[in-house]
């Protein structure tokens, strides 16, 4: 959920003026694709995102902008977890299927001692 908030909010930060949380509130279950997004947790979302310093409020509004490094924080959150945590997952889950093992490619294998060492990092 709180992925999906980042990409909903990071999409809205495009707007000059801001966003509000209705808007936030409305895309999110949008792309939730689901009933159960509350209005009490878009607030809760909002008030952890301002804690973080991701998002701020916009003074005398009832609009949230992002921060600079909130931008920055949020735009690499997505990224790594799209581009170096799910590759890593899914050879990991390739790793432990059982039969003849996939020809990888040049990225699979960077992909693979990536994985390798962030194992190491965990264990040390």
């Amino acid at each position: 959920r709180v992925m999906t908030v980042l990409r909903t909010a990071v999409a809205l930060a495009k707007r000059p003026d801001g966003f509000t949380a209705a808007e936030l509130y409305a895309q999110v279950r949008q792309r939730l694709q689901s009933q159960d997004y509350t209005k009490s947790q878009v607030s809760y979302d909002l008030r952890k995102l301002k804690a973080k310093t991701i998002l701020e409020k916009i003074t005398g509004r009832q609009r949230y902008r992002f921060t600079s490094e909130g931008l920055k924080t949020a735009v690499g959150l997505i990224v790594f977890r799209d581009e170096i945590l799910e590759p890593v997952l899914a050879l990991a889950h390739l790793d432990k299927k059982r039969g003849p093992k996939p020809k990888l490619d040049h990225r699979d294998h960077l992909y693979r001692n990536i994985q390798i060492n962030l194992e190491a990092l965990c264990v040390d």
